[in-house]
């Protein structure tokens, strides 16, 4: 299951955090982050990354360029 967004919290990602951890019986079920946190909410921005390390299903990439090959690149390496 892939994110692919910017990490802002009217986009919710930590509902996306939390699904993973819900998901982590389902050994077969992989989640994949690929975002940037939006500066100046570092309160909130640490909170989600601390969740993030936690979910041990999910793997956050970091700011990632949009173009498609790109995106099917890192795909192919999960999938």
């Amino acid at each position: 299951v892939v994110w692919v967004a910017n990490l802002k919290p009217w986009k919710h990602p930590e509902v996306f955090v939390r699904l993973a951890k819900d998901m982590l019986a389902f050994k077969d079920v992989e989640f994949i982050m690929i975002g940037t946190p939006p500066a100046g909410v570092n309160g909130w921005q640490s909170e989600l990354m601390r969740d993030i390390e936690a979910a041990g299903n999910l793997r956050y990439l970091g700011k990632k360029s949009q173009d498609e090959h790109t995106l099917r690149n890192l795909c192919s390496k999960f999938f």
